[in-house]
């Protein structure tokens, strides 16, 4: 239709050029006529772009199920802004393609599902009523699946070779976060991402002939600092046919995937997910910089090793106190009580005591090491109360008590030092000892 008003008023010009009778149009006319055809020019255009830019609509009900086929599901998450997440299934050469969108239209992720059939129906796709955001997908009566609720995605689809070809997924670049890897062998190939602070794994074949791209979770930086290169860090990933369990503890273990190339079972953030955890883990950090200045909570424990009576933090009095608390690393935690042992044997006679906190389920495991490592640390068994108190949610770390009683620092393990353990330092020791000796 633009093109057809277009070469209407390319007509009506040249008749007026043409025709000696209408040679005497006037100046309004041709002005009139010139802007009708710029405009009729640009609107046909406009019309060529149009499709580009927007998105394909779903297919009619009864349309053909084949390429081109296309349904979009809105899922029952809706913001504040009227904005919910999506899923979006389709057919592309020939087979089933699913996604799924967050309230912002980023992909969360994006799976090759199984090949199309030419009497095949079309899989139905609806969101889960009882759970806010969830969604269900069944295709050919349930032997292809999607179920995706409470932060796992469960799927099944069709299993895929070297020699099968289909619609290979865009892997996100890693940009603008350093990053990224890749590994395994020409028919089973994992590609680690970091893409504008998230974490991405896909799963396919060599030259990234992805058959499926999951956003897991948030990349947070301050997490690694000083790690140097994050470039080998990926999530913990479980192959049941590829040889032996893939895994790295420099990953929280939230993020997990187990695949055996036809049953994908997935753990990860959604956004609303990352978003609660941020807001945790800020006043997490907010409570534990008040405790520094208070008064040290008490130790609670079930028994003690290395020492003949309970210990109590108030019974130091007029002391600086280092107390470390362990996990279950035993081994781990034997090498730091021979660094501690070292600084309270240079520091005792000024004042200074040392108390160790460990499980009171590896009691019997501790016990043992003592008497290999010959350290003199008294050891209480906690018995949960104690990390509560001192607000430790991973260990090992450790705490500086001034001679007043009260936190002058705190060592945590985990979010911002992920190793080594985080124990003072002599220099550190030494300046606390200096400013109660004035």
């Amino acid at each position: 239709m633009s093109y057809a008003m277009a070469s209407l008023a390319l007509l009506t010009l040249r008749v007026c050029v043409t025709r000696p009778e209408l040679r005497r149009i006037n100046a309004c006319g041709a002005l009139v006529l010139a802007i009708a055809f710029a405009c009729s020019l640009a609107t046909a255009r406009a019309g060529d772009a149009a499709p580009a830019d927007r998105e394909p609509s779903d297919s009619e009900q009864g349309a053909p199920f084949a390429d081109s086929w296309r349904k979009t599901v809105v899922l029952s998450d809706q913001n504040a802004e009227g904005k919910a997440s999506k899923c979006i299934a389709w057919v592309d050469q020939g087979w089933l393609v699913v996604e799924r969108r967050d309230v912002s239209g980023d992909v969360e992720w994006q799976i090759v599902l199984a090949q199309v059939g030419p009497r095949d129906t079309p899989p139905l796709v609806e969101a889960n009523p009882n759970v806010a955001g969830g969604l269900r997908l069944s295709y050919r009566n349930g032997r292809f699946f999607l179920r995706d609720d409470f932060g796992t995605l469960r799927c099944r689809r069709q299993i895929k070779t070297v020699d099968v070809k289909w619609p290979p997924l865009a892997i996100p670049k890693n940009e603008p976060q350093p990053g990224g890897s890749w590994g395994g062998r020409e028919d089973r190939m994992h590609y680690y991402r970091i893409n504008h602070d998230w974490h991405f794994v896909a799963c396919g074949m060599k030259d990234e002939r992805a058959e499926y791209v999951l956003r897991l979770s948030r990349f947070d930086l301050e997490r690694y600092r000083g790690i140097g290169s994050v470039s080998g860090l990926g999530p913990v990933i479980h192959t049941r046919v590829a040889g032996p369990p893939e895994s790295s503890d420099q990953f929280p273990p939230d993020e997990t995937i187990i695949d055996d190339r036809e049953l994908l079972i997935v753990r990860r953030d959604r956004e609303v997910d990352a978003e609660r955890k941020r807001a945790a883990r800020e006043a997490l950090e907010d409570d534990r910089k008040r405790l520094v200045g208070a008064a040290a909570p008490e130790i609670s424990a079930s028994g003690w090793l290395n020492s003949p009576r309970p210990l109590a933090l108030k019974g130091f009095k007029d002391k600086v106190v280092l107390v470390y608390c362990a996990d279950d690393n035993v081994g781990r935690a034997i090498n730091d009580l021979k660094h501690i042992d070292g600084l309270y044997e240079k520091f005792r006679d000024r004042g200074f005591e040392v108390v160790g906190v460990v499980p009171a389920n590896d009691a019997g495991y501790y016990s043992a090491s003592l008497l290999y490592s010959g350290s003199k640390v008294p050891l209480a068994l906690d018995d949960g109360a104690t990390l509560e108190r001192f607000l430790i949610t991973s260990a090992p770390c450790c705490f500086l008590i001034d001679r007043d009683g009260k936190i002058a620092a705190g060592h945590y393990y985990g979010y911002r030092a992920p190793f080594p353990t985080p124990l003072p330092d002599g220099a550190e020791i030494e300046k606390l000892l200096k400013a109660d000796e004035k």
